[in-house]
């Protein structure tokens, strides 16, 4: 999903578009059964993973801004999603190489 951004605010020395980030949560909550739907009939290791776990496996979320990190991890919080690769590049590569 690509979002373009309309409106940010400066938190310091971090931007971030709290709009964006709860579009970003509302989004995966509604799609996540569909992305799970097309994983499961591409790969039979998601067949037996449950749906927390394969969003976690499958979903990744790199944003420009340490503020909008914090941002989309509240907001995912706030739908249910847990445990979600989301940071910046540096961080989410760390996060992803590991």
């Amino acid at each position: 999903m690509a979002l373009q951004t309309v409106y940010s605010q400066s938190f310091g020395g971090s931007r971030g578009n709290p709009g964006e980030a709860e579009s970003i949560a509302q989004w995966l909550l509604g799609e996540h059964q569909a992305l799970l739907a097309y994983a499961r009939q591409q790969d039979k290791e998601y067949q037996t993973v449950d749906d927390a776990e394969f969003l976690r496996r499958a979903v990744g979320i790199v944003t420009s801004f340490s503020k909008q990190d914090g941002l989309i991890r509240t907001e995912l919080s706030k739908v249910g999603i847990e445990g979600l690769t989301v940071g910046t590049p540096c961080i989410a590569c760390k996060e992803m190489s590991v």
